[in-house]
């Protein structure tokens, strides 16, 4: 790849790390900028999922202080968060280019339905639980699974989704399950990133850069959310979203 397509990459990371931190949504504007660097559109999947793994470890480890004394859950969470990772890894690396480019504008809408009701998503979260029996645990490790599968095949809205159902885990507030959630991501994606770094589904120098640039806009947009209004941000996210399911749809319909 040309060093320019590499600045080109790193910088739309930076502003996806931003808007991760701000919004959410930011493998909506990472993954075309790669497929327009002449990523193949699985290698550009990969190439997202494991360069935006850092900012989930680190938000993670950020909020170490809300995830003292949930030792338990997260090891409850642990074994389905890795194997559907994993899966989703595994189906990515085998699904047929064709199949998954014409399911990307579908999971593109998807991330982007997510994305636009996010406020129902935490107003949910901020509800009293009750305690989980066991029946209501396996279902909830089911359901973190298949979450984890998605977040590892490709992940776009992953952070909501996976607050939406951690939230039903627990009374606790909104910055301890948004913790929970940081932590169960971060093991979904990392093994995925491990495989598509071990398989060449990703390149390491490549993915090097663009992660940077990644934690870098995680960094500032931590500080920039002080000052912008996270829902305008949402909504710029969502149009691009919108706009990127139409080209996608029209480019696999008209091919």
């Amino acid at each position: 790849m040309e060093p320019a397509q590499l600045a080109l990459l790193a910088f739309v990371a930076s502003l996806a790390g931003a808007v991760n931190s701000i919004a959410g949504g930011g493998t909506l504007l990472l993954y075309p900028v790669a497929i327009a660097a002449g990523l193949p559109p699985i290698a550009a999947t990969a190439s997202s999922i494991t360069a935006l793994c850092p900012g989930a470890l680190s938000a993670a480890w950020a909020y170490r202080k809300e995830l003292k004394g949930r030792s338990k859950i997260v090891a409850m969470l642990a074994p389905p968060a890795i194997v559907g990772g994993l899966g989703g890894a595994l189906l990515l690396s085998r699904v047929p280019e064709r199949v998954f480019e014409a399911s990307v504008p579908f999971m593109v809408l998807f991330g982007t339905l997510l994305i636009l009701f996010k406020d129902v998503v935490w107003r949910q979260s901020n509800r009293p639980r009750g305690r989980l029996n066991t029946r209501q645990v396996w279902i909830l490790a089911f359901a973190v699974c298949a979450v984890s599968v998605y977040s590892g095949y490709f992940g776009a809205g992953k952070n909501i989704l996976m607050l939406a159902l951690l939230s039903i885990a627990q009374s606790r507030s909104i910055h301890e399950t948004n913790a929970l959630k940081c932590a169960v991501i971060g093991l979904a994606t990392s093994v995925a990133s491990i495989y598509f770094l071990a398989t060449g589904k990703a390149q390491l120098a490549t993915v090097s850069v663009i992660a940077i640039g990644a934690v870098a806009g995680s960094y500032g947009g931590a500080h920039l959310a002080r000052g912008l209004k996270p829902i305008l941000v949402r909504y710029a996210v969502v149009a691009i979203g919108i706009s990127l399911t139409c080209v996608l749809a029209y480019r696999h319909l008209g091919a």
